[in-house]
């Protein structure tokens, strides 16, 4: 009996599970992490049948307003697409025999993007494996972490392997990248040759391969009707058989090369040369191939032909020259195993001065910005305008009501702005680092030097709830929810505030050590990301349990960094010669600059709203786009020579970013 776990990986997709029992065969559907993803205009769930999936989208309640305030929603046209509603998907399994597993997946189209089918036999009648069921269920946890949806079949026999690619080639015609894995036993020749299935009779003879042997170019066949397609055995390719059945099987394998001459846009990669023998791995360890593979593929930066290289490399090194990786391409275009989009500059704008802060306006397409002084400005990728003046006022940081503005003032003071012009609203009394709006708008904070102020729309009106004197001055503040926010600051302080009860409560996390300059909240609302001080990037989850430290002590990569940072203990032409002579420099000397070095700081941070896409901001210029998922660089992006101050998705394909010389810029997504 074979074992099936089928795994939608599009993150469009939500959270359900569906089970299908029958006669011999069990099937798991999977979707995602999540059962509601919240957008800024509605929210969408995601629910699981054992036949068939689908997404509803419902709008949000409207929250409490502010009189005299109106608040104006946007148009259809103008509301930005936060979440893309998938197609409906739906997948099913039907058994020909009930006392064999047959897999037949029907994927609707424009519902997957990327599908993979996942062999590893080790339970051979002889000749048995020690590890390539484990290696097929490495791959096929890597490959979900790439947004493939994957079919996982173990120890299957000949029939069983037949049926799934006929199926799978069903499936692959709809997507846009369709990958097969085979690990198991194989036999070769000129680049082209079979995997044996678990029933094989052995031992290998010509005939016994021509009838239960399973072609490699039917594999090939099985991923040529999607847009790129790849093969993988992961298999030896050697066989001891007699000079006459070497001879039979040669003329059928030369067939096959000569089929290959047809094979337009795929890629195929063997585990070791031709005529040679891969390695099994000590039990519970895996194949090199399979331990390379597992590494390199997700790397986002790498493109499939790069990634395969490295693989080779690898298992050529650590098999000391035994072990010889070959890969076969006629990829049409540069294909990357990431599922997540790359960012390019779309438009920069110069709208004052100096930078400071900067958060989403009212319809999502652009930022309100300031540099602590009397203006705030509306930032769009069309145009730079200056929202408002505030006279003798230095405004730190905004939250909006349809079009009108809450500004927070450096000396504590809330105002409103609109029309008319301005309005004061409360006094803190005490000096004010930023202000904070929760997700519905129906919550505000400002915080500051050792105090932390809550308010809400309540009653026709906006009301003070909860204020908090801290023992640490506060740089940042993020609402969880709409009444769990988090306040972190110097030394690496946090504080979560539930603003539920009457008399709200407090709980306190274990101190990061280092200042804390930024917060974002993950798409799925299960972790929150830290960023400041001394080059750390650091993800706890809600509990306030560290989960990953992304980036420690990060030094700066910029020529323009690291000029800033050596130029207290070197001259202009020797940190020349370190930038771009560095071989005419004696060790020594090269040891004692990097000594004084730095690490960067980092004070800004956000989180796309639906992907799994986190972006840090630096004092060296750099934006580090990160997978939230398992903290992978997925883009560095050389931006400016000033501070990133401000970071703001706007949707999860467009970026923002203001910089300390006052320059906003636009970030444009695209996927590879």
């Amino acid at each position: 009996m074979a074992n099936f776990s089928v795994t939608p990986g599009d993150w469009d997709l939500m959270f359900g599970r569906a089970e299908v029992i029958g006669p011999a065969y069990q099937i798991t559907i999977s979707f995602g992490k999540r059962s509601k993803q919240v957008a800024r205009h509605g929210y969408a769930t995601m629910q699981g049948s054992p036949g068939n999936a689908w997404a509803t989208a419902a709008k949000e309640k409207a929250s409490p307003i502010l009189p005299p305030v109106e608040r104006v929603s946007p148009t259809p046209e103008s509301r930005p697409s936060r979440l893309q509603l998938p197609r409906e998907t739906a997948c099913r399994i039907t058994p020909e025999r009930a006392h064999r597993s047959r897999v037949a997946v029907e994927l609707k189209e424009g519902s997957v993007r990327r599908v993979a089918l996942i062999i590893g036999i080790d339970r051979y009648t002889h000749h048995r494996l020690k590890n390539a069921v484990s290696d097929a269920r490495k791959i096929d946890g890597t490959l979900k972490q790439r947004g493939f949806v994957t079919i996982r079949l173990e120890d299957p026999d000949e029939p069983t392997i037949k049926t799934s690619f006929s199926a799978f080639q069903a499936s692959a015609a709809k997507a846009d990248i369709a990958l097969i894995y085979l690990a198991g036993h194989g036999v070769e020749r000129s680049g082209s040759g079979y995997f044996l299935p678990q029933d094989f009779p052995f031992p290998v003879t010509a005939l016994a391969t021509k009838l239960y042997g399973i072609s490699v170019g039917d594999a090939v066949e099985a991923v040529r009707g999607a847009y790129s397609g790849i093969v993988i055995l992961d298999a030896c390719r050697n066989w001891p058989i007699s000079q006459d059945e070497e001879r039979a099987l040669s003329e059928q394998l030369d067939a096959i090369v000569a089929n290959q001459r047809e094979w337009n846009n795929v890629l195929l990669a063997y585990s070791t040369s031709s005529a040679d023998t891969a390695g099994d791995g000590i039990p519970g360890t895996g194949s090199r191939f399979c331990h390379a593979f597992t590494r390199h593929a997700l790397d986002h930066s790498l493109t499939m032909d790069e990634c395969f290289r490295r693989i080779s490399q690898d298992v050529l090194s650590e098999s000391l020259r035994g072990q010889q990786p070959w890969t076969y391409s006629s990829l049409q275009r540069s294909l990357t195993f990431t599922d997540l989009p790359r960012f390019f500059l779309q438009q920069r704008h110069a709208a004052q001065n100096v930078g400071s802060w900067a958060t989403a306006d009212y319809t999502a397409t652009g930022i309100f910005a300031g540099a602590d002084n009397e203006s705030v400005w509306l930032v769009t990728p069309a145009t730079a305008v200056r929202e408002c003046l505030m006279n003798k006022a230095r405004i730190v940081g905004a939250a909006h009501l349809g079009r009108y503005l809450l500004l927070a003032s450096q000396d504590g003071k809330v105002w409103s702005w609109g029309d008319t012009g301005s309005a004061l609203i409360f006094d803190t009394s005490s000096r004010c680092n930023g202000m904070a709006t929760s997700p519905k708008a129906t919550r505000f904070a400002t915080y500051g030097a050792s105090k932390v102020s809550f308010f809400k729309v309540a009653d026709g009106g906006l009301k003070s709830v909860f204020e908090e004197d801290m023992k640490f001055e506060i740089y940042c503040c993020k609402f969880v929810t709409e009444d769990i926010v988090w306040v972190g600051g110097e030394d690496g302080n946090i504080l979560s505030f539930d603003l539920r009860p009457e008399q709200p409560t407090v709980v306190a996390f274990e101190p990061l050590g280092y200042h804390i300059n930024a917060m974002a909240l993950s798409h799925d609302q299960s972790s929150v990301y830290c960023a400041g001080q001394t080059g750390r990037v650091a993800a706890l989850n809600l509990s306030g349990n560290l989960l990953r430290t992304i980036f420690a002590d990060l030094k700066p990569k910029t020529a323009w960094g690291l000029r800033a940072t050596l130029s207290m203990v070197a001259g202009d032409d020797l940190i020349h010669r370190y930038l771009f002579d560095r071989r005419s420099l004696p060790e020594q000397t090269i040891c004692k600059l990097e000594q004084h070095i730095a690490p960067v700081d980092f004070h800004s941070c956000a989180h796309a709203p639906g992907l799994p896409i986190v972006a840090v901001g630096s004092t060296e210029g750099m934006i580090h786009i990160l997978d939230s998922r398992d903290g992978q660089i997925l883009q560095e992006i050389e931006a400016t020579t000033s501070s990133i101050c401000g970071l703001v998705f706007l949707s999860d394909h467009q970026l923002a970013a203001l910089c300390t010389d006052g320059e906003a810029m636009f970030f444009a997504a695209k996927l590879s």
